[in-house]
């Protein structure tokens, strides 16, 4: 609120599973929480996204000034939980 007579907003963004190397590195480092593949499913989501969808869902986001950013359908505030 402070921020906004200055022209500035603020998104916060609460990605779901995203297709990175994150998993594939926290294999390496723990594998017996991860799959051998890294494409372990994670409990509640239906799939992992792209960064680039998510990007896609950032811009979008950014020029309608939401708040909230939620990557996936499961997120809680999307499906009308929060």
């Amino acid at each position: 609120m402070e921020l906004g007579p200055h022209n500035i907003s603020i998104s916060v963004l609460c990605p779901g599973p995203v297709s990175t190397s994150l998993v594939a590195t926290s294999a390496e480092i723990a594998p017996t929480l991860f799959a051998p593949s890294g494409a372990r499913k994670i409990s509640g989501f239906s799939h992992r996204q792209t960064p680039a969808e998510v990007a896609g869902q950032v811009i979008t986001a950014i020029k309608t000034n939401a708040l909230n950013i939620m990557t996936h359908p499961e997120c809680p505030t999307r499906a009308g939980l929060v």
